[in-house]
């Protein structure tokens, strides 16, 4: 049984932005591509349509050997960088040199009770 996709996100714990730029979906049709249709009810085109990522249009003035300015257009779908990050090491993971360890207790042995003396 398909679940909404506001449950899919909210389940997964899915931030809609970031899930749209790190797939790069730029339409609906990609969109529904990406996800499982038969596990998720896709959301309408109208709830979404402002988290698709956008090509950004650059211009570039080129000026050529006559002097005259040519402008060309060139369309560059922009990726997000993603950063990798060292995960701090556990300090009790890490295996200790034997000879800096601390020596172990001796064990408590547990003193008997003075005889009494009957007389």
């Amino acid at each position: 049984m398909p679940i909404s996709w506001k449950n899919y996100i909210g389940i997964r714990k899915i931030d809609e932005k970031n899930y749209f730029k790190v797939h790069n979906i730029e339409n609906y049709s990609q969109l529904l591509s990406r996800i499982n249709t038969g596990d998720v009810v896709p959301p309408q085109e109208s709830e979404v349509a402002h988290l698709f990522v956008k090509k950004e249009v650059v211009d570039k003035s080129v000026e050529t050997v006559a002097g005259v300015k040519e402008t060309t257009v060139e369309k560059v779908a922009k990726k997000p960088a993603i950063k990798k990050t060292k995960k701090p090491v556990s300090k009790t993971n890490q295996k200790t040199d034997v000879s800096k360890r601390k020596p172990k207790p001796k064990p408590r042995t547990r003193k008997a009770a003075p005889k009494k003396s009957t007389k």
